[in-house]
């Protein structure tokens, strides 16, 4: 069992490890486009220091429009409730034509 837990941290750790070195890496390849592109030089560091800056602003902006959809304003219910609802679905959007069937039968 010891073995096994072992090989499987062996493995985590080389993904973590591989992820980091992928992010590394990005972080890197943004700092050299700015310099290229830009002509402004950075350090990774910086580079990453904005992605996590940008990236908390998109989190908060989802989690406005989250809420925003939660709180919808819904009509207020007047009448008793329903006490079966059916669902038609009708398959809009297969294309079912009697031409494309196999069997022939009309759509």
């Amino acid at each position: 069992m010891s073995n096994w837990i072992s090989k499987t941290w062996n493995s985590l750790l080389e993904c973590v490890a591989c992820w980091l070195w992928s992010v590394n890496r990005l972080l890197d390849q943004g700092r050299q486009q700015l310099k290229l592109l830009a002509d402004i030089e950075v350090t990774t560091k910086a580079v990453e220091r904005t992605a996590e800056a940008i990236g908390e602003d998109i989190a908060a902006r989802e989690q406005q429009e989250i809420q925003r959809a939660v709180q919808l304003d819904l009509p207020i219910v007047v009448g008793e409730p329903v006490p079966i609802l059916y669902v038609l679905m009708d398959g809009t959007g297969i294309p079912v034509t009697k031409r494309r069937r196999k069997d022939g039968r009309s759509a």
